[in-house]
């Protein structure tokens, strides 16, 4: 319900004020809690892939699968189509805003945090987001000791095609888990 035409504010709030993050983690733990649940994996694909491994970290999430997402959110936001939903979650479109969004996830993966969730990703190396959010992304994830599960054997060009591909991914990686 938030955002530009609701469409969405990468589960952080509304102009500037970022609100989502505590309610979210307070709902997430208010739920884990009620049903005992011992284990958590955060799933995503795109920007709930983005949401998916911000959230894994900050609750110390077991794993996250995620699809394409976003990691230099302003970057992602600041072309024309864009522009109305980063207006939405900072109240401006200014360069300051973009550099703010653009390390929310950078700056949540280095917190360093005692746990470090697994993180599986699905992309394509051939669809316009690898080069431009995913291969920073990847690079950090392994700097700071995160253990990295690679779904990249695909030729799509669209990133709409995530939505495609990533559900037979998720599928398969949440088989595996319950297995274990």
């Amino acid at each position: 319900n938030f955002g530009y035409k609701r469409q969405g504010s990468y589960y952080l709030g509304e102009n500037g004020d970022w609100f989502l993050p505590d309610m979210i983690a307070g709902l997430i733990k208010k739920i884990q809690i009620e049903r005992q649940i011992n284990h958590i994996v955060m799933v995503g694909s795109s920007k709930g892939g983005t949401a998916a491994l911000y959230y894994s970290i900050k609750m110390g999430a077991e794993a996250c699968v995620i699809g394409a997402p976003q990691y230099f959110i302003g970057d992602y936001l600041s072309i024309d189509k864009h522009l109305p939903i980063l207006e939405g979650i900072m109240g401006d479109t200014s360069s300051e805003s973009i550099q703010v969004l653009n390390c929310v996830i950078r700056d949540c993966i280095q917190s360093a945090p005692k746990h470090k969730p697994q993180v599986y990703i699905h992309y394509s190396p051939k669809e316009h987001t690898y080069p431009e959010q995913i291969v920073d992304m990847l690079g950090d994830l392994v700097q700071c000791g995160y253990t990295v599960v690679e779904d990249s054997d695909y030729d799509y060009l669209d990133h709409g095609e995530v939505s495609k591909h990533f559900p037979q991914y998720l599928l398969s990686v949440l088989a595996k888990m319950e297995e274990k």
